[in-house]
C-alpha cells in the first residue's frame, strides 16, 4: 500500500522455498515460497496493517501523513530473506538517482522483522547502513 511514509514487513508466512535447478540457458526466476504457512507470522502480518490503517484512519495520531506497508515472505530462508532486504532498502521499481542523495531510494523508514533470528540478522547488516531501523515480531 502507498503512503507518505513506508513501513515494510518481513515474515515467514510459508516455510519451504520451491527450488528450481538452474541450467545457466535462461535467467533464474526469484525464489517462490511454497508449502504450509505459520498462521503466527500471518496473524503478525495482519496486525500490521491493521495498526497502518487504524493510525491512517485516526485525525489525532498523524494528521496529514499516510503511513504504507511492504510486507514479504521470506520463506524463513536467508537466501529469500537477503532479497527481501533489497527489496525494502531499494524498492520495488529500478530508480536511478542523479544527484548525490541516493536516501529516497527505497522509501522505507522502519521495518519489522522476521521471527527468526538468522533471516533477521541477514536483514538487518543489509538495511542498517541505510539507517533503516528492523524491531523483530516475537
Amino acid at each position: 500500500m502507498d503512503g507518505d511514509f513506508i513501513i515494510g514487513g518481513a515474515f515467514v508466512i510459508h516455510y519451504q522455498v520451491h527450488t528450481v535447478l538452474n541450467n545457466y540457458t535462461t535467467k533464474p526466476g526469484v525464489a517462490r515460497c511454497t508449502g504450509s504457512f505459520s498462521a503466527r507470522d500471518l496473524r503478525f502480518a495482519r496486525t500490521m496493517i491493521f495498526a497502518i490503517e487504524e493510525i491512517n484512519n485516526s485525525t489525532k495520531l498523524l494528521p496529514g501523513v499516510r503511513l504504507g506497508y511492504q510486507i514479504y515472505d521470506t520463506c524463513s530462508s536467508v537466501p529469500v530473506a537477503t532479497h527481501v532486504a533489497f527489496q525494502l532498502s531499494n524498492g520495488q521499481d529500478p530508480e536511478f538517482y542523479k544527484g548525490s542523495n541516493c536516501s529516497l531510494s527505497g522509501g522505507v523508514i522502519a521495518a519489522l522483522g522476521d521471527s527468526g533470528s538468522t533471516p533477521s540478522i541477514s536483514i538487518s547488516r543489509i538495511i542498517g547502513p541505510f539507517n533503516i531501523p528492523l524491531n523483530n515480531s516475537q
